[in-house]
């Protein structure tokens, strides 16, 4: 690993863990009842970074383990694609609170289907939605997942009923028409969800 690679204090902060797990077990513990021999000198950043890391999780003042050792890696998948959302959730919420317009184009994969992202911030609507998707064509992808804060859903989904209605006007030239796959809400926190929809080019 090469120093542009590393952690900051993953060590301190792995010994931290299981020296919590061995102690406390899946119960809640302060900062001050930790005996790791790790978090000697600066126990409070190495408890915040294990949080940062999906390791614990802190409730107030108190922390708990995230996931046991042994648990099954989807546990420990799920645990870090939950801090992964909330850190790109909170990072597309102030980019479009300082007027940015968030990227488009990035591509999910969701049962060996491709989709290119587009996201639709709240206030905007059908034109914005299709100009965005006019540029983010793609013929690497079967479809789009659109994306819109779990608060706007209601918006995302009248625009996509109309885009899979059948009439041609109001489907993406560029495209031709739509099905609905599914729909899924992302995140972990009612203040960072985000709500999806995804559609195949037919």
């Amino acid at each position: 690993m090469t120093d542009e690679d590393r952690l900051p204090a993953l060590d301190e902060c792995t010994e931290l863990y299981l020296t919590a797990f061995e102690e406390f077990g899946t119960e809640r513990f302060d900062a001050d009842e930790i005996t790791s021999e790790a978090a000697t000198d600066d126990v409070e950043r190495v408890l915040d970074l294990a949080v940062a890391y999906g390791l614990l999780d802190q409730m107030g003042e108190a922390y708990e383990i995230a996931v046991e050792p042994d648990a099954p890696q989807r546990r420990w998948t799920a645990t870090i694609i939950s801090r992964m959302d909330r850190i790109r959730n909170s990072i597309e919420s102030a980019w479009n609170s300082s007027g940015g317009v968030t990227q488009q184009g990035l591509d999910v994969v969701q049962d060996e289907t491709t989709f290119a992202s587009v996201f639709l911030p709240e206030g905007e609507g059908e034109a914005y939605l299709r100009r965005a998707m006019d540029e983010t064509v793609s013929g690497e992808t079967d479809g789009f997942v659109l994306r819109t804060p779990a608060t706007n859903a209601s918006t995302l989904q009248r625009l996509a009923d109309r885009l899979c209605s059948g009439e041609q006007r109001d489907q993406p030239t560029e495209y031709g028409r739509f099905e609905k796959e599914s729909t899924d809400v992302i995140g972990s926190g009612k203040d960072s969800l985000e709500f999806r929809i995804y559609l195949v080019a037919t």
